[in-house]
């Protein structure tokens, strides 16, 4: 009987294992940091009022629709 619940058990570790590795291939996205060395003093002095008027938005992606692949929870209602 033991013999059955160390195999049950090496099974679910492993296919945990690779639920999660499939996972992390499949999105594709990776985390990236940035380290900021500029004292927060500079940038506001940086950014004055005649910068800020003329500055340009950022593209941003263009998203249609969510991706079919993933499950969204439900928001839970208060």
């Amino acid at each position: 009987m033991s013999r059955f619940i160390r195999v049950s058990l090496l099974g679910t570790i492993l296919l945990g294992v690779l639920v999660a590795w499939r996972r992390l291939t499949k999105s594709g996205k990776m985390t990236t940091r940035h380290s900021i060395s500029t004292s927060p003093d500079k940038v506001l002095d940086y950014w004055s009022a005649d910068k800020m008027r003329q500055a340009q938005p950022a593209t941003m992606p263009k998203v249609d629709a969510l991706d079919q692949d993933k499950h969204h929870p439900k928001t839970p209602r208060s």
